[in-house]
This record gives C-alpha cells, structure tokens and sequence, in this order.
C-alpha cells in the first residue's frame, strides 16, 4: 500500500511536495517513510537549495529507535538551523534538538528522543508533514 504524505516546506525550501509513504524491513530494523532510491517516494524530488533523500523513523526490534532528515545537493555546509521545525499530526521535532552533520554535500539530522509517528499513521496514510 501506499499514501501520500503532502510536506509543507517552509524557509529555504520553494512550496509544497508529496511524499508517498513506503516502509523497508530489514532483518530486526523497520524504516517508516521515505528513502530515495529505496522505499516511498517524493514529489517533485528537487529542492532550490538541495534534495530530500531521507525522511523515516527506525524501529529496532519494535522499538522506536532514531528518526532521521538527509538532505543532498548542498556546495556549502547549511547549518544545523537550515529549518526549524519538522512535524506531523503526531509530533513535532525542531532542528536545535537534533544531532546534526554535514558532508560532501549532505546534511543529516537524527532525533533520538521521539518519532514523527509515520508507524502510527500506517503505510499507505496519507499523513500531512510541515518543514518550516
């Protein structure tokens, strides 16, 4: 199954996408949401500043485990604060909180503490995101 999760984008980013919601089991570990390449998919994947190519929670072994944004396609690195908040109906994270790293042109941030909730919602949910 599969839905479609419509991202807001806010600062730095030109105006709305569609994210279809996909889920990627590998072995003990279960990735909710959006992988380029590999699971889920985004529409349009182009970005004025860089790409999407990430967007997922990870359960291992059933438990919520990080929740992950990478973003490609940047010359220089765009600082923890490219965004300040990213959520869903279930949760909202900022960018402050998370543990941030960039390189070659890639910037990740991972979040420990809470997932956006892309499980609950169920593969195939249509779940509204905001990155702003």
């Amino acid at each position: 199954m599969s839905g479609v999760l419509n991202m807001v984008l806010g600062s730095g980013f030109p105006g709305n996408y569609s994210l279809t919601n996909g889920s990627n089991v590998s072995g003990s570990t279960i990735y909710y949401g959006y992988q380029s390449a590999g699971f889920g998919s985004l529409t349009p994947t182009a970005f004025k500043s860089g790409t999407v190519v990430r967007l997922y929670d990870i359960y291992l072994s059933g438990a919520f485990s990080t929740m992950l944004l990478a973003i490609n396609g940047f010359g220089s690195d765009p600082g923890q604060s490219y965004f300040t908040t990213i959520a869903t109906p279930a949760q909202s994270l900022t960018s402050a909180s998370a543990s941030y790293s960039y390189s070659s042109g890639q910037s990740l941030w991972t979040w420990t503490t809470f997932p956006l909730g892309f499980k609950n919602f169920g593969t195939g949910a249509i779940v509204p995101v905001s990155l702003v």
